[in-house]
C-alpha cells in the first residue's frame, strides 16, 4: 500500500507535496494548475434532508454479551491505544444506525507536530497529538463505511449503502458543542453506481503511503485552535478512507501548523498567487519532510504531478464543512499525483460517471459529495506511479499508535543497494523497478570479469572473478533502467551503465 505524507496548515492552509514544472505563476495556461469550485457552486446538489439527534455511545458491559448506552461520547486519547475500538448509536431518520469503529493508526506518524502561532506571532510546538479518528462499518449492514471524529462530539460521514449521512456537531452561542447533533442525507453515490457502472478501484499488492502537512487559520472557522486541529484530522481521515478505498494509498498526517491572527503568507484573491507564496513559506520555514503540504484557505488550486517536488509540492484549499472539504483535499491531492479533471480529457465521455447529476471525485459539477474516482483518474495515477513521478510515496513512515498486532501496515524500506549476487532483499519482498536486462548482457559482460559484470572479488581482493557460461545468472543482477539514478531511495554504491548493439537492436545493460 501507498502512503502519502501530509503537512497541514491551520491557518487555514493544508500541505501536500506536487511537482509543476514552470517556476512562473502564469503557468495556468499552460495547464500546471488548476482551480475548481466549492459543490455548492458547481451546480451540484447538496443534502436533501437534515435531522437533529442525540448520538449515544454503547459500552460493552462485563460477564455479559449486553451493551450499555452511554452520552459522553468522547473517546481522545494521546499517545496510547486505549479506545481503539468503540460504538456508537445514532437514531435519525426513523432508523437506528450502530456505527462500529476502529482507531485509524496509520493517520498520524510516529513524529507528528502540532505547532501554533498566537496573535502576537509567538509560536508553540507539541509532539504528538489527540488521537481520536476511526474508520469502520455499520453493524448488520455489508458494503457500508464509515469515517468518524469523536474528539468533541461526532463528526464525519457514513453510509448504509442507499444513503450517505453527514454528522457534526451543534455549536451553542458561545461556540462549545452540546449532545445535540445535526445529519445530513444524501443518496448515496455508491448505490446509483452499482446500477449504471461498474466500480473503479486500484486493487494488487502496490500500497502506498502519502505524507502531508496542513496549515489553517482558526479565525476563519471561528473556532479555538485545539477544535481546528481537530477538524482538519477528521478532514484528511475522511479522505484517507476515500484513497485507501480507492487507490490503496494511505495519506499520513505528520505535521500541523495554525496561525491564530497574523497569516504567513498573503492570501487574496488569485488562488495562484498564494499557492506561489504558499510554497515560498513551505521551502524557508517549514523543517518538516512530507510529500505534499497543504493550505486550507478561501480557494482552490493545486499544482498537477509534483508530489515529490519540495517547490512546487502542494495546494490550496476551499474550506467549509468536512465532507466537502475532505472532497476538496482528494481532489487536489489528485492533481499532486498526476490527475486531471475528467473534463480535460479528449474523451471524457470514457471518464465520467454516467449520470452527471452523479459525477465522479475529478468532476468539477455534479454530485454533491463523490467518493470514487473515475477509471481515467486511477489509470493517470497508476502512469504516474509507472514513470517514476511519485517516488516518495514507497518511503513509508511509522505510524503514532501501534495496533496490538505485529506490524504497523507500512513496509519500512532500506535505502537501495547494489547487490551483487542477486538475493532477494527485505525477506523478499525487494523488486527491479523495471525489468531485468536481456540474457546476452549477463553472458557477455558477467564472463568477462570487470567492474561492469563478475562473480564477485578474487583471492587477492584485488581483480574480478571471471563468471563460467553457465553460471552467468549467478554474477551482477543486471537491469534495464535508463534513469542515471534510482527512482526510489538513495545510491549506495556505483551504478554501471553499457549500451551494446546485438542483433540489429541497442541492449541497455546496467
Amino acid at each position: 500500500m501507498l502512503a502519502v505524507r501530509c503537512l497541514v496548515f491551520a491557518a487555514v492552509s493544508a500541505r501536500f507535496a506536487v511537482t509543476g514544472w514552470s517556476s512562473s505563476v502564469s503557468d495556468r495556461e499552460a495547464g500546471e494548475t488548476w482551480e475548481w469550485q466549492p459543490a455548492e457552486e458547481q451546480g451540484g446538489r447538496g443534502p436533501a434532508v437534515e435531522e437533529v439527534t442525540q448520538p449515544k455511545r454503547l459500552l460493552q458491559q462485563i460477564d455479559s454479551e449486553g451493551e450499555l448506552v452511554h452520552r459522553h461520547l468522547d473517546t481522545r486519547v494521546k499517545n496510547y491505544t486505549e479506545g481503539a475500538q468503540s460504538s456508537f448509536l445514532v437514531e435519525a431518520f426513523g432508523k437506528s444506525f450502530i456505527l462500529d469503529l476502529e482507531l485509524n493508526h496509520n493517520l498520524l506518524s510516529s513524529d507528528y507536530v502540532e505547532r501554533h502561532f498566537d496573535d502576537k506571532g509567538r509560536p508553540s510546538q507539541n509532539m504528538g497529538g489527540e488521537h481520536c479518528y476511526y474508520h469502520g462499518w455499520l453493524r448488520g449492514v455489508p458494503g457500508s463505511w464509515v469515517a468518524l471524529s469523536t474528539c468533541h462530539g461526532l463528526r464525519g460521514m457514513f453510509s448504509d449503502g442507499n444513503f450517505s449521512y453527514g454528522i457534526e456537531p451543534v455549536l451553542n452561542t458561545s461556540d462549545e458543542e452540546q449532545n445535540d447533533h445535526v445529519v445530513y442525507r444524501m443518496p448515496d453515490l455508491d448505490l446509483l453506481l452499482s446500477l449504471q457502472c461498474p466500480a473503479v478501484t486500484l486493487k494488487g499488492t502496490l500500497k502506498m503511503t502519502l505524507t502531508l502537512l496542513v496549515m489553517m487559520m482558526f479565525v476563519q472557522l471561528r473556532r479555538s485552535s485545539s477544535q481546528t486541529r481537530n477538524f482538519a484530522k477528521a478532514v484528511v481521515n475522511m479522505a484517507d478512507a476515500i484513497y485507501k478505498e480507492q487507490l490503496n494509498t494511505r495519506i499520513v498526517l505528520v505535521a500541523m501548523e495554525t496561525w491564530s491572527s497574523q497569516n504567513m503568507v498573503s492570501v487574496g484573491d488569485d488562488p495562484l498567487l498564494t499557492l506561489r507564496d504558499f510554497m515560498k513559506y513551505r521551502k524557508e520555514s517549514i523543517k518538516e519532510h512530507s510529500d505534499a503540504t497543504h493550505l486550507f484557505s478561501r480557494s482552490g488550486t493545486a499544482y498537477i504531478g509534483g508530489i515529490c517536488s519540495l517547490t512546487r509540492g502542494g495546494g490550496v484549499n476551499e474550506y467549509g464543512n468536512v465532507g466537502p472539504m475532505a472532497i476538496t483535499l482528494c481532489q487536489s491531492l489528485g492533481q499532486n499525483i498526476g490527475m486531471m479533471w475528467n473534463k480535460e480529457h479528449p474523451t471524457a465521455g470514457d471518464c465520467r460517471c454516467p449520470d452527471p447529476w452523479l459525477g465522479c471525485i475529478m468532476e468539477d459539477t455534479g454530485y454533491y459529495l463523490p467518493r470514487k474516482f473515475s477509471r481515467c483518474s486511477v489509470d493517470e495515477y497508476l502512469r504516474f506511479l509507472q514513470q517514476g513521478g511519485g517516488s516518495c510515496l514507497f518511503n513509508k513512515p511509522s505510524n503514532l499508535l501501534d495496533s496490538p498486532e505485529c506490524g504497523n501496515g507500512f513496509v519500512e524500506c532500506p535505502h537501495n543497494v547494489h547487490k551483487l549476487d542477486g538475493y532477494m532483499c527485505d525477506a523478499g519482498q525487494g523488486r527491479c523497478f523495471g525489468d531485468s536486462a536481456d540474457r546476452f548482457c549477463y553472458e557477455k559482460l558477467n564472463a568477462e570479469g570487470t567492474e561492469k559484470g563478475n562473480c564477485g572479488r578474487d583471492t587477492s581482493g584485488q581483480g574480478w572473478v571471471q563468471c563460467n557460461k553457465q553460471d552467468v545468472l549467478c554474477g551482477f543482477l543486471l537491469c534495464t533502467n535508463m534513469s542515471a539514478k534510482p527512482r526510489f531511495g538513495d545510491l549506495q554504491g556505483d551504478l554501471t551503465s553499457l549500451t551494446i548493439y546485438h542483433q540489429n537492436r541497442y541492449l541497455d545493460c546496467r
